[in-house]
């Protein structure tokens, strides 16, 4: 059987994620690496989107033939969008600017 850790792993195949970042991500969002993978469901849905986010906000790297372009940045932002969406979870990646929405004139 497969464990939660190797579920996420096959997430981004191909795409360096170191494995502590996938242990963080795991436990951040109460799931056991080690148990046995049991499907998807709300928590392991929005760990995906956290890795794809870990890899978006990642400096940009190249390693021998690999790299991530701007067409899977952009790819995977729309499916991490797309999760946190769904579930109704804040979205990291959005660009959240402070707002005003009053002024006191003192």
């Amino acid at each position: 059987p497969m464990t939660n850790l190797e579920a996420l792993k096959s997430t981004i195949i191909g795409y360096p994620v170191e494995e502590n970042t996938h242990l963080r991500i795991l436990l951040d969002r109460g799931i056991t690496p080690q148990e046995e993978y049991a499907g998807k469901n709300q928590a392991f849905e929005l760990a995906t989107a956290d890795v794809l986010s870990a890899l978006l906000t990642a400096a940009n790297f190249s390693e021998g033939d690999l790299q991530i372009s701007l067409t899977d940045k952009s790819n995977f932002r729309k499916v991490a969008t797309g999760i946190y969406n769904k579930w109704g979870e804040p979205n990291p990646l959005e660009d959240r600017q402070p707002t005003v929405t009053g002024i006191s004139p003192w």
